[in-house]
């Protein structure tokens, strides 16, 4: 499995196994948090705003012989302009329930695994009306089975 997969895989499982959830966007209208990967979209004059969102990026991994590890991180944003500054509610419960769909709902694919502890934080510094949390996951994927790719390799750069 590659990076880019797992990515894809994570960001599709949690549109939509959250798709029932509403939360307030800049305008007020109640509406599913948008699910982007790697980095929210650059912002051009007349669109949408993001808010709510998932972003799911890759951190980093390791690999041994039979298998890897990756980590993932998820981004999850609210927007909540009420004087009350309860918007860490808001996060606190994305944050719940994407970590729950992912713990239940492990359809990734047989070889993918999804590893303990989940770390989750909810950023102290936020920039009022914008609330930030993030999960940290970690998973166990299979080795891609890259052939003779060493000694393609070697064949490339040898100067004879």
């Amino acid at each position: 499995m590659t990076i880019s997969i797992l990515v894809d895989t994570i960001a599709e499982a949690l549109k939509q196994g959250l798709s029932d959830i509403r939360l307030r966007d800049k305008t007020g209208a109640l509406r599913a948090p948008s699910v982007f990967t790697g980095f929210l979209p650059t912002k051009r004059s007349g669109q949408f705003d993001d808010f709510p969102y998932i972003l799911v990026r890759p951190i980093d991994g390791k690999d041994s012989d039979f298998e890897g590890t990756m980590r993932l991180r998820i981004i999850l944003g609210v927007y909540d302009d009420g004087d009350d500054g309860q918007g860490f509610r808001d996060v606190a419960n994305l944050i719940q329930r994407a970590k729950g769909h992912l713990e239940k709902n492990q359809d990734f694919g047989s070889a993918i695994q999804l590893n303990y502890p989940l770390e989750w934080t909810i950023y102290e510094e936020q920039v009022f009306p914008q609330f930030i949390g993030e999960i940290v996951t970690s998973w166990t994927l299979p080795m891609i089975n890259m052939g003779n790719f060493s000694s393609d390799v070697e064949a490339y750069g040898d100067s004879n």
